[in-house]
């Protein structure tokens, strides 16, 4: 009979969320190469195809210029087209890998969800309330030490729109990044630390900012690596990034900040230790309590 010591560690080892995708007799190493090269060509497909419907429709007569031609110097988040274009165009990864996922039958979507059973709604709620306290308000902080121009750009329809975009925006870049890199990578090299630290490179490679910011993102990346670890799960790791950005996103709409890609040094510390404290917040959680031990057998 096993004592409990010997129970956890065996719990461990069967709920190891980066090294997961290993557990399943699907498993091939070139699969998530399959999966990874379906999920663009769709997430393209859809995101080239709202981009006609938007201009038959006039929703990007008025967007400034595309995220990745000018950084995000102008970044709209305000007008209809800009949400649909900047966030959407990230948000529709998530059925895009799910699609994916289901073509290549590598394993069940709710693995990318967490090794727990798939997502689990009552645990990214009380996760999100801690992010709020331990992330968000630090962000407006370190925003309102350089405020924008006073020009409210959101209306009661896009700033519902922006309600409903942004987060998924977020969780999108958590099922892309700590979910399909990260267990991609720790199902090859079998080594945590390594998926870690490499998925968190790419993803810091993917926002055009200055050096301080993207220092920030790197380190943002890798603090939501270990979350994503330590929690089993992506639940934790997207609240975080939903506190993070959804406090600048509303305070660009009212015109409370003006976002840049030349980020300060002050804002990338305010930042990092806002991550840092919500980690240890999180590993607290992990020792003192279940939420991260409840199974809720998610096989979709």
């Amino acid at each position: 009979m096993q004592n409990n010591s010997e129970s956890q560690e065996t719990f461990d080892q069967q709920h190891e969320y980066i090294t997961y995708g290993r557990r399943f007799n699907s498993y091939r190493w070139y699969k998530p190469i399959l999966v990874g090269v379906l999920t663009a060509i769709f997430a393209m497909v859809v995101v080239i195809g709202a981009i006609f419907a938007s201009i038959a429709l006039g929703f990007l007569s008025d967007v400034k210029p595309l995220l990745l031609q000018t950084g995000y110097d102008n970044m709209d988040v305000s007008s209809v087209g800009g949400i649909l274009l900047n966030l959407g165009g990230l948000a529709v990864f998530i059925p895009a890998l799910w699609l994916a996922a289901k073509i290549v039958r590598d394993r069940p979507f709710s693995s990318y969800s967490s090794s727990r059973g798939g997502w689990n709604w009552k645990l990214f709620g009380k996760c999100l309330l801690i992010a709020i306290v331990t992330v968000g308000i630090p962000a407006v902080i370190s925003n309102l030490m350089e405020p924008g121009d006073g020009v409210n750009r959101l209306t009661v329809f896009t700033f519902l729109l922006l309600t409903v975009m942004g987060p998924l925006q977020c969780i999108a870049e958590e099922y892309l990044f700590r979910a399909f890199f990260l267990q991609t990578l720790g199902s090859w090299f079998k080594i945590p630390i390594v998926a870690i630290v490499v998925s968190a490179v790419i993803f810091a490679a993917g926002h055009p900012y200055s050096m301080a910011g993207v220092l920030s993102v790197l380190a943002s990346g890798l603090i939501w690596g270990f979350t994503a670890k330590i929690s089993r799960g992506l639940e934790a790791s997207s609240a975080a990034h939903i506190a993070n950005n959804m406090a600048t996103f509303y305070m660009m709409g009212f015109g409370m900040v003006n976002l840049t890609a030349d980020v300060r040094v002050t804002d990338m510390i305010f930042s990092i230790a806002a991550d840092f404290l919500y980690l240890i917040v999180i590993i607290i959680l992990t020792r003192n309590t279940h939420w991260f031990d409840e199974e809720i057998g998610g096989n979709a």
